[in-house]
């Protein structure tokens, strides 16, 4: 996280948001307090490259494990009164997580829409590949 935003996973993240179709992808380190936005495909000032992880919808992957993926942000329970989905940034999120070479969820890569969409399987088999090829630039091991 102390390296800063990475123009690699900047590409995973563009290359995942090509992919599903939809306008917005990032890939997220989470550690105790904060999240950090290592790779984005629509890079977002870096003052908001930062967030506390309270104001995150990645920690809900993070802590699961298991993708989480929400269709209409404003029906489900954990999202509906979320800042960013009553601000109409988020209408839709998948997410997938990272997980260390320790087997420990530590990020996700993720991708949302401002408004509902119905995510398809093929779509979260694709995250999940993206997702490992960004697990594998971050922890640098051999693709």
């Amino acid at each position: 996280m102390e390296a800063g935003a990475s123009a690699m996973l900047d590409g995973v993240a563009s290359l995942a948001a090509e992919a599903l179709n939809t306008p917005f992808a990032a890939v997220s380190l989470l550690d105790g307090d904060r999240q950090f936005l290592i790779g984005c495909n629509v890079a977002p000032p870096t003052s908001e490259r930062w967030r506390p992880v309270g104001m995150s919808i990645c920690m809900f992957t993070v802590a699961s494990g298991i993708p989480f993926i929400v269709d209409d942000a404003t029906m489900h329970p954990l999202l509906a009164d979320h800042p960013a989905v009553i601000s109409g940034e988020v209408g839709a999120y998948a997410g997938v997580p990272l997980f260390s070479d320790e087997d420990k969820a530590v990020g996700t890569l993720f991708s949302w829409d401002n408004r509902p969409r119905d995510w398809t399987s093929g779509q979260i088999i694709v995250l999940q590949d993206m997702a490992d090829l960004a697990s594998d630039k971050i922890f640098r091991r051999l693709i």
